[in-house]
């Protein structure tokens, strides 16, 4: 147990009126070491408080503190002073009564304490006192020095550690596969999502990416590269753990946040009008369909998406394709003469026949179409009747 700078509450007389150290002009008691001609103390004649440890007697080890008395008593019996006694609660030694290896410095707070077997046992007559403390605090200076510089040369060791890991890092984050190094390559880009990265970039300016709403714990991706991500899978339709490698991310987590944004995507898009006016339409039509069939408005197809086969006979019944051979999902798509994408509808089971779509999908509605409008098809979509009872 380590013995700890003490502060005295008291003043201690020890010695005869010739030895005793004078009181402090501190405004309290005095606080000064018992060893006969010693003068040390907590504060100078200044009140200013000194970097001397004074240290009490170890009361709490019997054995320890017998030696110490014993120290003191043979200083009694060789100095000649009679009333040399350890009386008061808070009787002080000062740190130049002991070795400097007794005497533990922290190096943090400055605060002195002593090794649990340290005794007394450097008592100079007065004149060796100021010299005795020049010396001791040159040898904790050097000591203090040598820490300073060992602790300059573990810092800069650690810097250099620092420096390379962080380059280590940097490298890798170059080499990833994200939405920041593929936008440096606007055709890789494209390549990969079937988009053109200005457009990209002008709607990132203006849309919520970032704020899309965020449950569980914190994605390792950012929203920007789980929107690339998702871009990637739905133009290349590659596996998801393919995605999961090119991405560094396990299949769960591929999965989960790809359906989030096709959830998400769904719902903000889909609200969209993508239904061109006839103006529009007569804008984009190509030469070859103004001379051909320049009433149309829609050519309209559907398409079949396979899916896990389910284990109840009914509901396979009900998703079985005969154009397919297998369970599919069915949905209608319309085109405008020019190309573009204009008409989606839901997803219907594979065995729902094309005008079953035609005319639950909405597509039918009066108030997309104009009057004399034409609709180009295969021929089994016969909705001829259908397509006149809307003009």
């Amino acid at each position: 147990m380590d013995i700890s700078v003490a502060v005295a509450e008291e003043d201690v007389y020890i010695g005869s009126s010739e030895t005793r150290p004078r009181q402090l002009e501190s405004g309290g008691r005095g606080q000064y070491c018992c060893v006969p001609m010693c003068k040390n103390a907590r504060y100078d004649k200044h009140k200013n408080k000194t970097n001397i440890g004074l240290f009490t007697f170890p009361k709490s080890n019997p054995q320890l503190l017998k030696k110490w008395i014993n120290v003191f008593n043979s200083i009694r019996r060789q100095g000649g002073v009679d009333n040399f006694n350890v009386k008061k609660k808070y009787t002080l030694v000062c740190e130049f009564h002991f070795n400097i290896s007794d005497i533990i410095l922290k190096p943090c707070s400055g605060r002195k304490t002593l090794h649990k077997d340290a005794i007394p046992s450097i008592f100079h007559p007065k004149e060796h006192v100021a010299c005795e403390n020049c010396q001791h605090l040159k040898e904790q200076l050097e000591q203090l020095k040598k820490e300073n510089d060992f602790l300059k040369n573990e810092n800069l060791t650690l810097t250099i550690m620092n420096s390379k890991i962080n380059k280590e890092i940097e490298s890798k984050k170059q080499n990833e596969f994200n939405y920041k190094n593929i936008s440096t390559e606007p055709k890789m880009f494209k390549s990969f999502t079937g988009l053109e990265l200005d457009s990209i970039e002008k709607k990132q300016k203006h849309s919520n990416i970032e704020s899309m709403p965020k449950k569980g714990p914190k994605p390792k991706l950012c929203a920007l590269d789980q929107f690339f991500m998702t871009l990637v899978y739905l133009k290349n339709g590659f596996a998801l753990s393919h995605i999961g490698w090119l991405f560094k991310l396990p299949k769960s987590t591929i999965s989960r946040q790809i359906i989030s944004w096709i959830n998400y995507l769904y719902f903000t898009l889909g609200r969209i009008p993508i239904w061109p006016s006839r103006e529009q339409i007569d804008l984009t039509m190509p030469e070859c369909f103004k001379i051909t069939y320049p009433s149309t408005r829609c050519i309209i197809d559907c398409t079949e998406l396979f899916c896990q086969i389910p284990s109840s006979l009914n509901i396979q019944s009900c998703l079985y394709s005969s154009y397919k051979s297998h369970v599919t999902y069915k949905g209608l798509l319309g085109i405008s003469p020019s190309g573009a994408i204009i008409f989606v509808s839901q997803l219907y089971p594979g065995s729902v026949s094309d005008k079953e779509i035609v005319i639950r999908s909405g597509f039918l509605n009066k108030d997309l179409w104009d009057k004399d409008d034409s609709v180009i098809a295969d021929r089994g979509f016969t909705i001829e009747e259908e397509l006149e009872n809307i003009n």
